[in-house]
């Protein structure tokens, strides 16, 4: 979260646009840091002008406008952008700086009862040093959208500080890794009293979750590694097999209580599944097996030779289970 700089609407008649453009400069130092200003000619062309600007106005947080008889008697500024900034002034949603720029018939005028610039409503045009009225009008500007953004900068921290007790509340209700009902409740109780919406609240959640979503997957794919290397080492474990695992428990970030009796419990599953298995026909044809018997020593086959108690199926001792059947030849 962070604190967007203040927003400037700037109203005119284009027939007093070399006022806007005296005013430009003497913005600049404000731009960026304090305030992003907007005016209709930076409606890009294909733009709908008028959702456009009624779009801008009704976002801004100061609204200038330039006035003049021109100003005044412009049918859409008149019905359309006056009304508009009268409301979300009077309403504390902007702050609308009426500018006199050229002299008027304040007949019908309705901005009357808002403070304007210059303040004795002599007009910039009949001003010869114009450059201090536009000082000054920038000084307006700066102090008002000074003010915004310390209310802004308080509400930041009050809500930074409100996520911050939230985030407290979500860890300690997830150190066991669950968010049970009870810790639900208290938690949506926790949101209501701190004033936050369900969706920072969800996303609080989330961003708390997911060190633990990660641990779960990596313990999972841990879990499929204990698999390969039962199908490669066979079990119990030799010393390279269990060497293997442990440089892939530290690859996942895996610590030794993450994955504490893991291995014994993946081993039995892993038998299980494979006792489970129905006994399938010895296919016809030699197998890869008897082809390596077929080839093998006589001195050194009756030690490599392990027959199935299950299904008696010779066996090369290269594996601790029945090629066969899954069963476990070590007892």
């Amino acid at each position: 979260m962070t604190i967007e700089p203040i927003s400037l609407f700037i109203s005119y008649s284009h027939k007093d646009e070399s006022f806007r453009l005296e005013l430009e400069p003497f913005l600049k130092p404000l731009r960026g840091k304090l305030i992003t200003d907007w005016h209709d000619r930076k409606i890009p062309a294909g733009g709908m002008w008028d959702s456009e600007i009624k779009s801008q106005l009704e976002n801004a947080d100061i609204i200038i406008m330039l006035v003049s008889q021109d100003f005044i008697a412009s049918a859409y500024i008149s019905d359309t952008e006056i009304p508009i900034a009268l409301r979300r002034h009077t309403n504390d949603e902007a702050i609308l700086i009426p500018v006199i720029v050229k002299d008027f018939d304040p007949y019908g005028y309705k901005l009357n009862e808002i403070q304007s610039i210059p303040r004795d409503f002599r007009p910039i045009e009949a001003i010869e040093t114009r450059n201090s009225v536009y000082k000054t009008v920038v000084s307006e500007i700066r102090q008002v959208a000074e003010r915004i953004f310390e209310r802004r900068q308080r509400v930041y921290e009050k809500q930074k500080d409100a996520e911050e007790d939230y985030r407290r509340e979500v860890a300690e209700a997830l150190a066991d890794e669950v968010i049970s009902p009870l810790e639900r409740e208290t938690l949506y109780e926790t949101m209501k009293r701190l004033g936050l919406n369900e969706d920072i609240a969800r996303k609080i959640e989330a961003g708390e979750m997911q060190p633990i979503e990660e641990k779960r997957l990596n313990i999972k794919r841990y879990e499929r590694s204990i698999e390969k290397a039962i199908e490669e080492y066979g079990y119990p474990f030799n010393e390279f097999a269990l060497d293997d695992l442990t440089k892939r428990q530290s690859k996942l970030g895996l610590q030794d209580k993450d994955v504490r009796g893991l291995i014994d419990e993946v081993a039995a599953k892993f038998h299980q599944r494979q006792q489970d298995q129905p006994l399938s026909p010895e296919p016809s044809g030699e197998t890869q097996m008897q082809k390596e018997i077929k080839f093998m020593p006589e001195d050194n086959l009756s030690n490599l030779l392990i027959f199935c108690t299950r299904c008696g199926t010779r066996n090369i001792s290269r594996s601790n289970f029945c090629q066969a059947c899954g069963h476990c030849l070590v007892m």
